[in-house]
């Protein structure tokens, strides 16, 4: 009885506002007061609770439209009325829900948490370890990636296998944070022992996890200026590019080690930075590994902190091909025995 109560309540209150605005219109002929501007206002300058209000009142503005065409379809035994409002209703209620679900996912004018709680800024545990530990390893990858090839071809396996098994986590639903992560580095550690065995095999991974890796940023991209489509729609973007990687291997092999090394580094580095976004709530954390392979995350490339992270990534590759091809060309130059260390 107080839910009818309230609704009757708050259906007066609609009605209350919309006299109010239509008096005001015929009595303002130029100009508009700041309130109204606030309701109406769009773009990237508006109070994003005002876009919400807004939204709040055409839905509920619209539900009292509907209700006077299905007492008027009652008074006349309409039913034919009735079942056009019944259609009506479906389609708004639809329209509604599409709008506060994207609220609630972090893509409308309020930027919540998208449903990821921010870590702690006080703490330091394991998800800062491994935060390290991809910020360390990108910097040895932009650095000296080719020079120690030798030994670092297996901790490409373990990066890769671990970004897969963060999106398979994620695919099926495990989204504890020990779990999750147990499940993708184990997945990690298969992929170091099989290059240990057959290095072939690592550039094939490469391949088809740069190939994975790009159609998922493409489609992130892209997912933000489309409508909400079904989950499996990233995954056979993400599956498309890593056949095209794959058929891709030799080309990829040929290239210069320094490349793929730069990239990735720059990736890791760039990514290690959009935790540190995430971590002070600066952001949502868009980029960082744990949350790219989710199909709720998109890029929005109006957020100076993606932009940022996207720079870091550009930069940091930029920087280890430059870096490293500087360093190959001066180990060239040096002779191989110097003065005084001729003896045979």
């Amino acid at each position: 009885m107080s839910f009818g109560i309230d609704l009757q309540q708050a259906i007066k209150n609609v009605q209350i506002a919309k006299a109010a605005h239509k008096s005001f219109k015929a009595a303002a002929k130029v100009g508009v007061s700041e309130a109204e501007a606030d309701a109406n206002c769009e773009g990237p300058d508006c109070d994003g609770y005002d876009v919400l209000r807004k939204k709040v009142d055409d839905c509920l503005e619209a539900q009292i439209d509907l209700k006077q065409k299905l007492n008027a379809a009652e008074a006349t035994g309409d039913l034919a009325a009735t079942q056009a409002v019944s259609e009506e209703m479906a389609a708004l209620n639809e329209q509604c829900t599409e709008f506060w679900e994207q609220e609630a996912l972090g893509h409308g004018p309020v930027r919540v948490p998208r449903n990821r709680p921010y870590p702690d800024e006080e703490a330091f545990g394991f998800q800062e370890v491994m935060a390290l530990v991809v910020l360390a390893t990108s910097i040895l990858f932009i650095t000296h990636g080719a020079k120690f090839h030798k030994f670092l071809i297996c901790a490409v396996g373990m990066t890769i296998g671990t970004f897969g098994g963060l999106f398979l986590t994620e695919q099926f639903g495990i989204t504890e944070f020990k779990p999750k992560w147990g499940v993708s580095l184990a997945l990690g550690l298969a992929l170091w022992i099989a290059v240990m065995f057959v290095e072939q095999l690592m550039f094939s991974a490469v391949a088809m996890g740069i190939g994975g890796g790009g159609m998922m940023i493409i489609y992130s991209f892209v997912g933000h200026y489309i409508p909400p489509q079904p989950e499996y729609y990233m995954f056979v973007a993400i599956g498309i590019g890593c056949v095209a990687g794959y058929f891709l291997t030799d080309m990829v092999k040929k290239a210069a080690l320094t490349l793929i090394y730069s990239v990735l580094g720059g990736v890791l580095l760039g990514s290690a930075v959009s935790f540190t976004f995430w971590k002070y709530h600066l952001a949502h954390g868009d980029l960082w590994l744990e949350n790219i392979t989710s199909n709720d995350v998109t890029l929005d490339l109006t957020q100076w902190p993606v932009l940022v992270s996207i720079g870091t990534m550009v930069a940091g590759a930029l920087f280890g091909i430059w870096f490293q091809n500087k360093s190959a060309k001066k180990a060239e130059k040096e002779p191989l025995l110097k003065k005084g260390d001729d003896t045979v």
